[in-house]
């Protein structure tokens, strides 16, 4: 999983006046997610894009034998079905609760009629979709050239960096998911996975709890595929 930032809306409205800001949020609707409730499905018509307000959300598509490959775990500020919708076409992903979820909602109508109303915020909006497909090219590239350990140890950090997980500068706690949410996200086996994250346990770089894990240090973690231990 990648680094949200590229893809934070709410990072962006920053670069905009205090009034056009105002303007954009005043035409967004509020709606409420339970945990684990769909928030929408692939390939559903959309004409509407939404922004994670609180909590987290799973974006994952369906393999064709039907199991599901989780492709990011994203929080607030993170922009949901903007691709899509600017595009025309169905959503490529679905997408779930993680925690109570509360997301800001706007329709390509008054996405169009901001941009018009708004210049900069049309290439504010070319810049975010940018830094997001660089950010997916990026991912790629480190899913095909890491080790699986890799991919488990870069996954966790990025769990680990999302601002509701964080407990420190450098500590972090990732609550709510499975050992087989995080090899969704890894592509690897769930007995791998728990075996694994055992051993970084071991090693000293996490700390586990039911459904919990514990972070005592993200850069020492980030470097534990070519170190043997972490002693706090």
């Amino acid at each position: 999983m990648a680094d949200q930032s590229s893809a934070n809306f709410d990072e962006m409205l920053t670069r905009l006046t205090p009034a056009d800001r105002a303007a954009i949020r005043a035409r967004m609707t509020l709606r409420s997610y339970e945990p684990r409730q769909q928030i929408f499905g692939q390939n559903e018509d959309n004409n509407r894009f939404m922004v994670v307000e609180s909590g987290r959300v799973r974006t994952f598509s369906l393999a064709l034998d039907g199991h599901e490959i989780t492709t990011g775990i994203w929080s607030a500020g993170f922009s949901l079905g903007l691709i899509s919708g600017l595009a025309g076409v169905p959503r490529v992903l679905s997408c779930e609760a993680i925690d109570r979820t509360t997301v800001r909602i706007l329709t390509m109508a008054e996405l169009q009629f901001l941009v018009n109303r708004i210049p900069q915020l049309g290439f504010e909006l070319a810049k975010l979709i940018a830094g997001s497909a660089a950010k997916s090219i990026a991912r790629a590239a480190l899913f095909s050239t890491t080790s699986v350990r890799g991919r488990l140890i870069a996954t966790l950090v990025s769990l680990g960096d999302l601002p509701d997980a964080r407990t420190g500068p450098d500590s972090a706690v990732v609550t709510g998911l499975s050992h087989e949410d995080i090899a969704s996200l890894v592509r690897a086996s769930r007995p791998w996975i728990s075996l694994t994250i055992r051993e970084l346990e071991e090693q000293g770089y996490l700390r586990l709890g039911r459904m919990q894990i514990e972070i005592p240090s993200l850069t020492a973690l980030a470097s534990a595929d070519s170190e043997t231990a972490f002693v706090e």
